[in-house]
């Protein structure tokens, strides 16, 4: 999967692909960043059909019939034939009198009963959502990154509220974020949720749409004139988010404050990655392509703990473990078959983000069994 990046911006940390067009370094309010975003355009419909043959004399032609221009820089009328049961959109996009970046571009055909949700709309929601006290504990809100994917096919904007915490000896900060993503072309609604990913691209789109729907903080808006009535009904989906932030901080701290030794560790890391529990009988062989499996799985683990994203305060520590187990799981494990994850994304997506993931039910618990603690 690609960025599929057209263009958009981000506040304070620049992208991993660093194609957005403007990084700023505070929220500059929603009249820039929405034109920063690229979502001052609007889609329009325009006729859905097939062209013909030329036409000799339109004069007393009587069908539908289309001016193109040929391949020779010739126009010429040709014969056309409309399609009743589609509709074709084109992006609107005017700047101080100019065709703006995107201006022109054309979306897929869609159904013709399908309604166009226009840029505008999602800002709408997060504003209602993100002013709500019961969401925003009273906190600051500010719009992180927004941009247009897919030839403006796709679009998103996220949001974080200003109530990140630190864990002492880690100096990376966790926010709790929102988004809202849509598209043009019929193939997804309006989606609005949380999560702990910030948009930066189509792959981190996947990432949120996925952590948010495992978790039930994700809602889904039909391409309906109606979008603005259910605001309310999203509210109730979303009211979890900054208890779910808190509690995951309560959590942190506690793993931060378990010491565990060198053995502990490596007890650790062999209880997570076990030889098949049938391995235990003195009649079972495990063959050389399973054992070398194992070991080579385990030394991708003890590798996490030499990675600068495991501080060295905390490479024996509770929060050292988690954050190893937990990069292993997220970009080192293999997939089905043994293919690594770069190699097969579309997998490594569907089994991390949008399946329940029982290898991560299981570390809080293996962690405190290793370092014995109640």
């Amino acid at each position: 999967m690609s960025a599929l990046y057209d263009m958009g911006f981000v506040v304070r940390v620049p992208s991993w692909h660093r194609l957005e067009n403007v990084v700023f370094d505070e929220y500059p309010g929603r009249e820039v960043a929405f034109m920063a975003a690229g979502h001052d355009f609007e889609v329009v419909e325009v006729e859905s059909g097939s062209e013909g043959g030329i036409i000799a004399d339109p004069t007393n032609f009587t069908g539908p019939m289309v001016r193109v221009r040929n391949e020779a820089g010739v126009w010429e009328w040709r014969s056309y034939r409309r399609n009743p049961k589609e509709k074709a959109l084109r992006i609107s996009q005017i700047r101080d009198g100019r065709p703006g970046p995107m201006h022109g571009k054309d979306i897929k055909t869609v159904n013709r009963t399908y309604e166009p949700i226009q840029n505008s709309v999602p800002w709408d929601i997060l504003d209602t959502i993100l002013s709500d006290e019961s969401i925003n504990k009273g906190l600051r809100l500010n719009y992180e990154t927004g941009g247009v994917l897919e030839g403006g096919a796709s679009c998103f904007v996220t949001a974080y509220l200003d109530h990140p915490f630190m864990i002492p000896g880690d100096d990376s900060m966790v926010y709790p974020y929102l988004f809202a993503t849509w598209r043009h072309d019929g193939m997804g609604a309006l989606n609005v949720g949380g999560t702990s990913v910030r948009i930066v691209c189509s792959n981190t789109r996947g990432a949120a749409e996925g952590e948010a729907r495992s978790t039930g903080r994700m809602f889904t808006f039909k391409h309906t004139r109606n979008v603005m009535q259910r605001v309310e009904d999203a509210k109730m989906a979303l009211k979890g988010i900054m208890v779910e932030h808190n509690a995951f901080h309560a959590l942190a701290e506690e793993l931060a404050s378990i010491e565990v030794t060198e053995s502990q560790r490596e007890k650790f890391v062999q209880a997570f990655v076990p030889y098949p529990s049938s391995a235990l009988s003195e009649d079972f062989q495990v063959s050389e392509r399973v054992a070398k499996n194992i070991e080579e799985a385990r030394a991708a683990v003890r590798s996490c703990f030499r990675s600068r994203s495991i501080p060295e305060p905390h490479k024996l520590t509770g929060w050292g473990l988690y954050n190893a187990a937990t990069e292993y799981l997220d970009h080192l494990r293999p997939g089905r078959g043994g293919s690594k994850i770069e190699d097969n994304k579309t997998s490594y997506v569907k089994r991390q983000l949008l399946t329940k993931n029982t290898a991560k039910d299981v570390i809080v618990p293996l962690i405190k069994e290793v370092a014995g603690v109640a």
